[in-house]
């Protein structure tokens, strides 16, 4: 694993995630076992198990990660929205 400048890039509080049509692609592996090695967060994601029981790990992935910034912006709205109120409420007395 390395940058184009040759230099093993950080991986400190990185997340790396290894997809691979087998699950045992050598340099996918090597990639994901190197992580591992190096203590970051890593999945390996085979595609040919992605089917198994009707769940796509893949998809379930991006629809939790589209989850989370709706309840990021619904969060802010609601942060918003308390300040409206209170900075109104501070203006009538």
């Amino acid at each position: 694993m390395a940058r184009r400048d040759e230099q093993p890039p950080r991986l400190d509080g990185g997340f790396v995630v290894g997809i691979s049509q087998s699950g045992a692609s050598p340099d996918v592996v090597a990639v994901v076992a190197e992580s591992l090695q190096r203590k970051a967060s890593t999945v390996l994601v085979p595609a040919e198990t992605a089917a198994i029981g009707g769940v796509q790990p893949l998809v379930e992935m991006m629809d939790m990660r589209q989850a989370q910034r709706s309840y990021q912006a619904n969060l802010s709205l609601i942060t918003m929205s308390k300040t409206m109120i209170q900075r109104t409420i501070d203006l009538l007395r």
